[in-house]
């Protein structure tokens, strides 16, 4: 293990509460989002016989609970940036070393990618899903096509488009690692 690794530097008691922490808040945040999102739905769904016509179940459940998974994945993300921030932030009150901030730019984007790898894969796979669903959609369609059917079509090329992301990402990701990824200053004249 690096000696640069989350858990050389926290311990694996730190690594496990500031990871349930960062779960159970990113939970209790997301919450209001997901009763938002369902409400919506149901509300939709209830008020309007169109969307009632035009979204069929699965599309509805899709709809409900995208919202709720995305902002539990951001805030858990937020949460585990938080624990360890304020952890750095006692290390450096020790008087260790922990300022990256006057990396070189290749070094600095490296870390973020590292840090940060689902925002990473977020950045990679929506535009892809974008450009696939786009495509769906501009094709000619028969009388009676449902955007729901548009989104079914999708499913192949957007499998792909998930596992390849999943692996080009975290695949990089794992490359930084052995690499020694996050690097330091001393990483810099290598």
């Amino acid at each position: 293990m690096s000696e640069n690794s989350t858990k050389s530097q926290f311990g694996d008691e730190k690594t496990t509460n500031v990871t349930w922490v960062a779960v159970t808040n990113g939970l209790w945040k997301s919450l209001p989002v997901g009763l938002l999102s369902f409400g919506g739905v149901w509300y939709a769904h209830k008020q309007w016989s169109s969307f009632s016509r035009a979204v069929g179940p699965s599309g509805k459940i899709a709809l409900a609970i995208s919202p709720f998974m995305a902002a539990w994945s951001y805030f858990s993300e937020v949460g585990i940036e938080g624990a360890l921030s304020r952890s750095l932030d006692e290390q450096a009150k020790d008087g260790l070393d922990v300022s990256r901030s006057e990396l070189a730019f290749k070094l600095r984007a490296a870390n973020y990618f590292y840090e940060n790898t689902l925002s990473a894969y977020l950045g990679v796979v929506i535009p892809f899903y974008g450009m696939i669903l786009g495509h769906e959609l501009s094709k000619p369609r028969p009388p009676g096509w449902r955007f729901s059917h548009a989104i079914i079509h999708t499913r192949v090329l957007g499998q792909a488009a998930a596992v390849g992301s999943l692996i080009a990402v975290f695949g990089t990701r794992e490359v930084l690692k052995r690499n020694g990824a996050p690097f330091g200053k001393a990483d810099e004249e290598k």
